[in-house]
């Protein structure tokens, strides 16, 4: 390996004055009323070695959600070192710098919502761009576009910062500690993605054509340089997996970086921190975005335990606690009644509130005396519903929803019922019968209409239904029901109306017709294991999150390659027949990279069994949920020995972040 030779990186004081006497576009005396950013274009980070007399010229954009807009540039010497003065306005908006090298590689380093001098731009830098920003990416120009909106952008730059540190160019503390390091394979894959970066950096005319052509086979891309064959990798990581890793040895620039090739190109971040010691993650379980992009999350278990949590996780858009500051929910949220939350929980964009289904697990297993009932929480985290919560006929409620008029509905699993809340009123309730255990709910915004799933009778028979609802006039109509699959919970609605739905005991995804007719069934592919749950991205991208094999008899019953899966949909953009599958034979996996999996208090996940294994920072999932910038959130929500975990210590730890994998997706659009 060519490793390049070390120079130090220089102080912010010998930066500036090596940019004032090389000739930059902007000196003190002239624009002492300009803003001011200095740093380095350079080959690795930290103390590690300058690509020399590689560097012309480095530009500055800002963009406020619309295009982006030129606001800086300036030469760089032949150190790499540059400066740049200019004017800026008063309106926020992401930052961010683009550095092309005299061999037409183009570095990038995003800077976020905040500007910082002593900038960074280097290969990591580069890769965490991509990634952060793969769905915002212009193939025209090879800058981050608009997306109309500037919360995306906010939300892409805080995934940025979870992976580049853009003062040092090295990874962030996020990835350099716990629960990720070396807990999770992520930080080697950053590295091992550096790595190839440098290699084009360092021989372009061998390692870009290269390059090109394996993140081009499966796009409609065409490649023509190293960042946006980044951003291709990012959107499609599945593709050459091992020419992608056989580039990245040729350089170790960024060590220590993968040992074996993964099972696709994808980069995650973990988060455990609820916000509180005392009430840990202990199984998460569905996730709702609000308007803000904030991610509230529905938690089982007291971590440790199977006692009924009484809290709510909120996470702010780069995975952090939500910390109560202007207006926003100080996590956990805990009061309203909350006790066992399920599956269910959504964002009522009419009344502005959280709605959540509690389930009530009760003692060491669930008890038929649960709560059942459900929760209302205002965003800024205070409870609406009182501490013994709602009822309105509600029994150990699952999926949850609001429709367009600000209807909530619920699958009540404990008296197999459907209950809606008229205008979100329990004492106007009105229900409709349904056999076995309603578990999941769907809306389709188009019709304003309702689909419910249930788990079935007799675990072993196929005899779950599917059934459609409307509420005309105070009445629920069934629209249609469908006989189908074993053990049914999440399901959503597509573009064209069609509804897809996950099916456990069979390990299938069920694909039916507006009318309730089957389409198809998608089963042994794709890392497809009890899938618990589906989700639509925006895209029309269906993606499943997998449970794996629950047999409390088995006593080798391990779900240690826990993974989600993505199948085309009605409209992908993939152009593939719906139902194909995206991901690859594994599932979208998390592996770990040697470190054994530590919780939030500092035990190792194996506290409990003598065969629950160490080194599984991705486990038994119950969601996928994309937000606003496509980075698909994934739900620990059971650990990974299904036999000894059953009565003692079910609750995941935390959540699974998979940086700008989906679509970028509008919040509770269907559920």
């Amino acid at each position: 390996m060519g490793m390049l030779s070390n120079l130090s990186v220089f102080p912010l004081s010998i930066l500036l004055l090596a940019a004032t006497l090389v000739g930059c576009d902007f000196s003190d005396d002239d624009n002492s009323d300009q803003t001011k950013i200095s740093g380095v274009v350079q080959t690795g980070c930290g103390s590690t070695s300058l690509k020399t007399g590689a560097f012309s010229q480095v530009e500055l954009y800002k963009s406020t959600g619309e295009n982006a807009e030129l606001i800086g540039a300036s030469s760089a010497d032949d150190q790499g070192h540059f400066w740049i003065g200019f004017d800026d306005d008063e309106n926020p908006g992401i930052y961010f710098l683009k550095a092309r090298l005299d061999n037409q590689i183009d570095l990038m380093a995003v800077l976020g919502t905040e500007m910082t001098s002593n900038v960074v731009i280097n290969e990591l830098t580069t890769v965490a761009a991509a990634y952060s920003y793969a769905r915002f990416f212009d193939f025209q120009t090879d800058l981050i576009a608009g997306s109309g909106d500037l919360l995306p952008l906010q939300i892409a730059a805080g995934m940025n910062a979870n992976l580049a540190d853009a003062q040092s160019g090295c990874p962030s503390t996020v990835m350099l500690n716990t629960p990720n390091a070396d807990q999770t394979n992520s930080l080697r894959s950053l590295r091992s993605l550096a790595n190839l970066a440098s290699y084009c950096v360092a021989d372009a005319t061998v390692c870009l054509p290269q390059l090109q052509n394996y993140v081009s086979s499966d796009s409609n891309q065409q490649p023509t340089g190293l960042l946006d064959s980044l951003v291709l990798l990012a959107r499609n990581p599945a593709g050459d997996v091992s020419g992608i890793y056989d580039l990245s040895r040729k350089q170790d620039v960024y060590e220590p970086d993968l040992e074996r090739i993964p099972d696709a190109w994808t980069l995650a971040v973990k988060v455990n921190d609820t916000g509180s010691a005392q009430y840990t993650f202990g199984g998460a379980a569905n996730t709702v975005f609000d308007e803000r992009g904030y991610a509230w999350i529905n938690n089982n278990v007291v971590q440790g335990d199977t006692v009924s949590s009484n809290v709510i996780v909120v996470l702010k858009p780069d995975g952090s606690p939500s910390d109560g500051k202007n207006g926003t929910p100080l996590s956990p949220v805990t009061g309203g009644g909350i006790l066992g939350p399920g599956l269910g929980i959504t964002y009522n964009k009419v009344s502005d509130t959280i709605w959540l289904g509690d389930f009530g697990w009760g003692g060491v297993n669930p008890s038929d005396s649960g709560n059942g009932s459900v929760s209302e929480i205002a965003l800024d985290g205070q409870p609406i519903s009182p501490d013994s919560a709602y009822d309105g006929g509600t029994d150990r409620v699952q999926g949850i929803l609001v429709d367009n008029q600000g209807n909530v509905w619920s699958a009540n699993y404990g008296n197999d019922k459907v209950i809606v809340f008229p205008g979100g009123d329990p004492q106007q309730a009105v229900e409709i019968g349904i056999s076995c255990q309603p578990f999941g709910l769907a809306h389709n915004p188009q019709d304003d209409t309702v689909w419910v799933a249930t788990v079935g009778c007799q675990e072993g028979v196929a005899d779950s239904v599917v059934a459609h609802y409307s509420l005309q006039n105070g009445v629920i109509t069934q629209l249609s029901s469908t006989t189908v699959g074993d053990v049914l919970k999440g399901l959503d609605v597509d573009f064209d109306g069609s509804v897809w739905v996950a099916s456990g005991s069979d390990s299938s995804v069920y694909h039916l017709s507006a009318d309730g007719d089957v389409l198809d069934r998608i089963t042994g592919v794709t890392g497809l294991a009890s899938p618990w749950n589906v989700r639509i991205d925006d895209a029309g991208n269906v993606w499943v999150s997998n449970f794996g094999s629950m047999d409390p008899f088995d006593l080798d019953n391990i779900y240690s390659n826990a993974a989600v899966s993505v199948l085309a949909g009605a409209r992908s953009e993939s152009g593939k027949p719906a139902g194909t599958p995206l991901s690859p034979s594994t599932g979208y996996t998390l592996p770990s990279a040697g470190e054994e999996v530590i919780l939030f208090d500092g035990t190792p996940l194996s506290q409990t069994g003598t065969n629950q294994p160490k080194f599984t920072p991705m486990m038994r999932s119950v969601s996928a949920v994309p937000d606003r910038a496509g980075n698909l959130w994934v739900s620990n929500n059971w650990k990974p020995n299904f036999h000894t975990d059953l009565t003692h210590n079910p609750g995941g730890d935390g959540m699974i972040i998979f940086v700008g994998l989906a679509e970028p997706t509008t919040p509770g659009r269907t559920q």
